[in-house]
This record gives structure tokens, C-alpha cells and sequence, in this order.
């Protein structure tokens, strides 16, 4: 399995470029793109997000002949079928915590562990691959959250992270103290974090790393 995890798509930055680089190597296989989308109630939402995504990959030469986007009308058996038959998984961004309580519910979150093609997390899509799923008070209103989440990779994420936001490094710094991860990896939004089974690539230029009372860029 390969793994990617994306803070945001940024559209011809220098970021998206060695990120298709990547991605045209990895994607031997582009026969079916399945969507796990984080309003999975509102599908015309959900379609206007993963057009966007696609089109970002066929001006890059990356092209699917089928495109699936699961929702909460489709049947648990049916969806399973998409995920296990992917060459592709997309985890979507959004409602982080929506989108995996539609996994749990449908019981898809085995056949993700399970999956051996190429999932990609963006955003509250990749918080949830993770091992641990935090959530800082910038992205929750309520606050601090932390969960088990897909247990892709034993690390954990934080998005869209701002190395000047008091409240975002205060926040993490305390989900790295009191909850025993051994890794909290902060993604800018022009970086990302590819695994390949031991193998990791960092991906762009602004990638920081949580260690006890501190964050520091974490240098390639």
C-alpha cells in the first residue's frame, strides 16, 4: 500500500509538481478512483470537489476510466465492492469528524486497512489515515479532539498548519504530551508526506515536527 498525505491542493505550485511526479509513477494501475467524501449526505457537494480533484490530475496526464463517489444512500455491501475492486482510494478534506463516522457506520474502515493500491488522504482525509486522528481548536470548534483513527501509518498529522498560530502550536503541543504520540508531523499547505511501506518521501519545503514543548521545521 501506498500511502499519501496532502494538507491542500494548491494548482500549479511547485508543490503539485513533484507531487504528479510521484503520483505518475505510483498510479500503474488507473482503471477506477473511488471518493470517500466528508459530506456524505450532500452528493452534488461531494461531485463538485472530486471534479475538481480530477481535473486536476487529467491536465496532468492522469486519467481514470471510472470515477466513484460513495454516499450515504448507497448500500454497505455495494460500497465495500468499490473500495475493494479501487486502484485508487481518495479520502476527501472537510468534516474530519463526518467522515469518519460514515466509515464506522458502514463498516469500511477494515477494507481500508485491508486495501493494497494507493490511498490519498487530503486534509481531514489524511488526519484520519493516521494511527492517532488529532484535532487541534483551529479546526474544531469544540476544541481539542483525538480518536483512533484508520491506522494507515503509526504516525500522526496536523493540516493546514501555520507556524505562526499561538492556539495551533499550543494545542498540539499539548495533544504530544498528553496522549503519548511518538510522532506529530505538521503539514503546511505546500507539503505532504508519502509512505510506501518503510519508505517515506517529504514532500515540498514546509513540513514541521512536534517534540515535547517545541516545533521545529523538520529538514529532508
Amino acid at each position: 500500500m501506498i500511502r499519501y498525505f496532502l494538507s491542500r491542493l494548491n494548482y500549479n505550485e511547485d508543490f503539485d509538481k513533484e507531487l504528479i511526479s510521484y503520483l505518475k509513477k505510483d498510479l500503474v494501475i488507473r482503471e477506477r478512483i473511488v471518493f470517500i467524501p466528508t459530506s456524505p449526505e450532500n452528493i452534488l457537494v461531494s461531485k463538485k470537489y472530486a471534479s475538481e480533484i480530477i481535473r486536476l490530475f487529467e491536465i496532468n496526464e492522469i486519467n481514470f476510466k471510472y470515477v466513484t463517489i460513495l454516499h450515504k444512500n448507497m448500500e454497505t455491501a455495494l460500497m465495500e465492492n468499490f473500495i475493494n475492486d479501487a486502484d485508487v482510494i481518495f479520502l476527501m478534506g472537510g468534516d474530519t469528524l463526518c467522515q469518519y463516522k460514515f466509515l464506522k457506520e458502514n463498516n469500511l474502515i477494515e477494507p481500508i486497512r485491508n486495501f493494497k493500491g494507493v490511498v490519498i488522504g487530503l486534509s481531514a482525509g489524511a488526519i484520519n489515515m493516521c494511527k492517532n486522528a488529532i484535532l487541534t481548536s483551529v479546526h474544531e470548534a469544540k476544541g481539542i479532539i483525538t480518536f483512533e483513527g484508520l491506522n494507515l501509518v503509526d504516525f500522526s498529522i496536523d493540516v493546514h498548519f501555520d507556524k505562526d498560530s499561538y492556539v495551533q502550536i499550543k494545542d498540539l503541543i499539548q495533544i504530544f504530551n498528553e496522549n503519548q504520540i511518538k510522532t506529530i508531523f505538521c503539514l503546511s499547505d505546500t507539503s505532504g508526506i508519502r509512505v510506501s511501506n518503510n519508505s517515506v518521501d517529504f514532500l515540498g519545503k514546509k513540513i514541521y515536527k512536534v517534540a515535547n514543548d517545541n516545533i521545529f521545521r523538520y529538514l529532508r
